[in-house]
């Protein structure tokens, strides 16, 4: 006779397809998961297969563990290379407040008598900019470089200037002493900048394919007196605008991390037309920056090592000094084992700041703070030997201390139980070892079961299922587990057809 667990199986395995629009036709699911919870943090994430939506959930087993007992696996060398391979993501963010005078880009570019061409003009703008470019900048706010639309990027745009079109462009062979290193330092590390010097033999063929581009650093917007040297540069009407308010036209690059390349819709005019002087400014288009975050990436195995941390927050700092056009750096000393930061020194920004997760805080000696500023930027001495004497003492201790852990569904909201806004999960107890469990005793009573959101990511087909510890304080206040150590959290996450209760 078929057993009823076999039965299952052989109906679940005939059903159509497995896509996530069927449901599993098992009465009983399970979802294991494990999960690192860093310092600081109250919430727990549970992936949970699309198919399995029509259950109602609840936790058959979970475990919270102080990650004391991890740490001293780590330095007993008791962990195998996949869990030292473990990688520990940090997301940062840089915050600028820049003043309202003076301006970050405070000197204004006036065209000389002496620039009478497209090609002149555009030399003296570059060479402007680089010239007032603020030492707290890591490139100039603004150059002017140029592309060709017949480069179709079947090859390298090296290839293409000087094994195809040198001879076209210049009327001699490719001389990197001539030809190369055209664009201000500065602008030379910008992502797609071109750094050949401007082809000097216009024949009509070149002209009719040459363009012009204005390059602009993120966040900055350029002002320009009058339309008419932009025109002769081969930029449109459309491209250009209408007057401002302040009898000015402007260019702006509204996104946090790139440098805007605007490419002339037209053909450039060699020689300028004369007009009014001409006149360019940049100024910051938002006064109030916060860059797009960073990653910051350090396996398991790394992160024993203040230096490897150095090695991972310089690379991060680099990428958003990069996307902000403002210089933000870090260093550490070996001798006294703290980290400190270099923040930008300029006129113009009344407040620059590094925004950080508390356990990336904690790990390089800031304690648990959320903000790094010119005000704390020196952390604590941090020794790099893992204290593991006593481990089930300490998360005993904090066990007894934290008592109850109340675990809530932080997606729906109820009115149930006593103290929270969420739907309660489950309560977690101390243990003898400093382990978190639930008790034994509920076994005894139907558990809280929980519905799951119907919304999911269709890339990987599963909904993800929020979940809130907390605990009380000593004055019966509730609030979010709070531990100044990072824990782990693990159990199975079950799932049953509603009528089972019915």
């Amino acid at each position: 006779m078929m057993s009823k667990r076999e039965s299952n199986f052989n109906l679940s395995s005939s059903s159509s397809g497995g896509t996530t629009e069927d449901h599993s036709n098992f009465r009983q699911v399970y979802v294991p998961f494990k999960q690192r919870i860093p310092t600081g943090k109250s919430q727990f994430t549970v992936n949970v297969p699309h198919i399995y939506t029509d259950r109602e959930f609840f936790f058959s087993s979970l475990v919270l563990l102080p990650d004391f007992y991890s740490k001293e696996a780590q330095a007993e060398n008791l962990d195998d290379d996949e869990v030292l391979a473990t990688p520990i993501d940090y997301e940062i963010f840089f915050k600028i407040i820049f003043a309202n005078t003076p301006s970050f880009y405070p000197d204004t570019f006036i065209a000389g008598r002496e620039v009478t061409t497209t090609s002149q003009l555009v030399t003296a703008i570059n060479q402007f900019f680089e010239i007032h470019k603020s030492a707290a900048a890591t490139r100039l706010g603004c150059f002017l470089d140029w592309t060709d639309l017949r480069y179709t990027g079947d090859i390298t745009w090296d290839d293409w200037v000087q094994k195809i079109m040198a001879f076209a462009y210049y009327e001699e062979e490719y001389d990197p002493n001539k030809h190369f290193n055209a664009l201000p330092v500065s602008a030379r590390t910008v992502r797609g900048a071109n750094n050949y010097l401007v082809p000097t033999n216009m024949t009509h063929e070149n002209l009719s394919k040459f363009r012009f581009r204005i390059v602009l650093a993120p966040n900055t917007t350029a002002s320009f007196s009058t339309n008419g040297p932009l025109l002769n540069l081969g930029f449109s009407d459309s491209q250009i605008g209408k007057r401002t308010t302040k009898n000015k036209f402007t260019m702006e690059n509204d996104e946090n991390s790139i440098f805007e390349f605007i490419t002339a819709k037209l053909s450039q005019s060699v020689t300028l037309d004369k007009t009014n002087p001409f006149k360019m400014n940049l100024d910051v288009y938002n006064e109030d920056y916060v860059s797009d975050s960073s990653l910051i990436t350090i396996t398991k195995g790394e992160s024993v090592k203040n230096e490897n941390y150095l090695k991972v927050i310089k690379k991060s700092l680099d990428v958003i000094s990069y996307e902000s056009n403002v210089k933000i750096d870090v260093g550490y000393d070996k001798g006294e084992k703290t980290f400190t930061f270099t923040f930008p020194q300029d006129r113009a920004i009344h407040l620059s700041s590094l925004l950080v997760p508390k356990d990336l805080s904690e790990r390089i000696g800031f304690d648990l703070v959320t903000e790094i500023n010119p005000n704390n930027k020196t952390g604590k001495p941090v020794p790099e030997d893992i204290d593991v004497k006593n481990t089930e003492e300490k998360a005993r201790a904090l066990g007894y201390d934290t008592g109850v852990v109340i675990v809530s569904n932080a997606n729906i909201r109820s009115n149930t139980t006593a103290g929270i806004n969420e739907e309660f999960m489950c309560s977690l107890y101390p243990t003898a070892t400093g382990t978190f469990e639930i008790p034994t005793v509920e076994s005894c009573y139907r558990p809280a079961t929980t519905k799951l959101p119907h919304f999911y990511t269709s890339s990987t087909g599963v909904v993800p299922a929020v979940f809130k510890l907390s605990r009380y304080l000593d004055n019966d206040q509730l609030v979010h587990l709070d531990w100044k150590n990072g824990a782990f959290v693990s159990g199975i996450l079950r799932g049953s057809k509603p009528k089972i209760y019915k």
